[in-house]
């Protein structure tokens, strides 16, 4: 009899307990699944992210190696420069202005201004040897706030393209192309006779290449080579040897 009222009590806790463990392990398993789907979007959005870094890493590699080789060319050109016989900006064009519609004067009273001028154009070149000795010693930051004040002190200097010209280089430097566009493009349009005037446009056509213009880059290059071919120019060689290794 006992027996039998066991066998009846399970099955009665049978009949009530299987749905409901049936029940359990259904909302287990739907839980189950809802978390592996949640797992693998965090999965996805890991693996997102990691791209997204995978990107940023190499951009910056190759702005890091943009800028060692923009810095490794204006080393190269300062050595250019230099030369062997210590020429420096010595070499550059260095024309004093001249008044040609001053009033004739005496012998004896003519001398006094050129003398002055003479003057000026000595401690303004002097300032500009400063600022340029400043790149030579690394000193960038300060070389471009020398030049900058040579350009605002003496702005009918014949030495202010060539301030522009180190200012573009040193805008490059700093990964500041807009200022680096705006200091070529103002020697080429304010200083057309100017012996700047050719590596500037080089300098332009660079900048055209490295932001993807390179339609615009090949069209300034050989404008170049049309302007000043035959003529024994730096920016000549450079502007040849760059189609011939990218067109």
């Amino acid at each position: 009899m006992r027996a039998i009222v066991i066998v009846r009590l399970l099955s009665m806790y049978s009949l009530v307990l299987m749905p409901q463990l049936a029940k359990s392990e259904s909302e287990a398993s739907e839980s189950y699944l809802k978390l592996y789907h949640q797992m693998q979007l965090l999965q996805e959005e890991v693996m997102r992210l990691q791209g997204q870094v995978d990107r940023l890493v190499r951009q910056n590699e190759k702005l890091r190696q943009k800028q060692k080789d923009d810095y490794l060319e204006l080393d190269q050109r300062i050595r250019e420069l230099n030369g062997a016989n210590g020429a420096g900006p010595d070499n550059e064009q260095v024309v004093p202005a001249v008044d040609s519609h001053s009033e004739a004067k005496p012998a004896s009273n003519a001398i006094a201004p050129v003398k002055s001028a003479a003057s000026s154009h000595e401690s303004s070149f002097s300032q500009y040897k400063h600022a340029y000795s400043l790149i030579k010693e690394k000193k960038f930051t300060q070389a471009k706030m020398a030049f900058k004040q040579f350009i605002q002190q003496h702005p009918n200097d014949q030495l202010v393209a060539n301030c522009h010209y180190w200012l573009g280089e040193l805008y490059i430097l700093d990964g500041n192309k807009a200022e680096a566009y705006r200091s070529f493009e103002t020697i080429i349009s304010h200083y057309p006779n100017h012996n700047k005037k050719p590596e500037a446009m080089y300098k332009l056509g660079r900048l055209y290449f490295d932001e993807g213009k390179k339609d615009k880059a090949k069209q300034q290059m050989e404008l170049i080579l049309q302007a000043y071919q035959g003529k024994a120019i730096n920016a000549v060689r450079l502007a040849g040897d760059f189609l011939k290794n990218h067109y």
